[in-house]
Parts: structure tokens; sequence; C-alpha cells
């Protein structure tokens, strides 16, 4: 069954864990560059972002019918694509505090 984008992206954005992700943007003194300075971004500014990646991740999995995801901010947005169905199967939305891969396989190290 193919996923709703509309349906998708309300249920992201009701369940996302906002007033937490902005704690912890305070608590780590975690700032968004805009508009010439930098500062801690609102929730209004972190929903308008979330709302844009989550569009552009869809738009582009849609587009060329692969997975797809794109990050700024800490937020990750990656939309899933279902090769034998040709369909969008998932969509998400992540705050990335910190993370770590090994690539040793890609480079042969």
């Amino acid at each position: 069954m193919s996923l709703d984008r509309g349906e998708a992206i309300e249920k992201i954005m009701v369940h996302f864990g906002w007033d937490r992700m902005l704690k912890t943007m305070e608590a780590l003194d975690w700032k968004w560059a805009g508009s010439g300075k930098t500062k801690i971004p609102s929730i209004y500014e972190i929903h308008k972002c979330a709302l844009r990646l989550l569009d552009d991740a869809w738009d582009t999995a849609y587009r060329n019918e692969v997975d797809a995801y794109i990050s700024t901010g800490g937020l990750r947005a990656t939309a899933e694509w279902d090769k034998e169905n040709k369909e969008m199967c998932a969509l998400k939305l992540e705050f990335i505090v910190t993370q770590f891969s090994d690539y040793s396989d890609l480079y042969g190290n």
C-alpha cells in the first residue's frame, strides 16, 4: 500500500519530539545561521525547516525512484522508495546529535 504524502508529513509533524529537540539545542548552544546572524532557532523555524526537508526528500525519492535523504542543522529527512512496487514506503525525520560511520569497506582500509 502506497504511503500518502500528506498523512505521512502530518503524522511526523504531530508526533516528532520538537520540545526535546529545542531543549537539546539550548543545552548545547546549537545555533543555526540565518539572516546574517547565528541563533538557536524557534520552534516555528524548526518546523519550517523540517517541512522543507521532508518535501525535498519525498520529491527526490519519487522523481528518481530511489531512497533519498536530505539534512541540515541536525535534522535529517529520509524517504524510502519500494523499487519492487514502485511506490513510497516510508518517510521519517530525525534529529541527529552525533554519529559515526566506518567507511573502511568502501576505501579498502
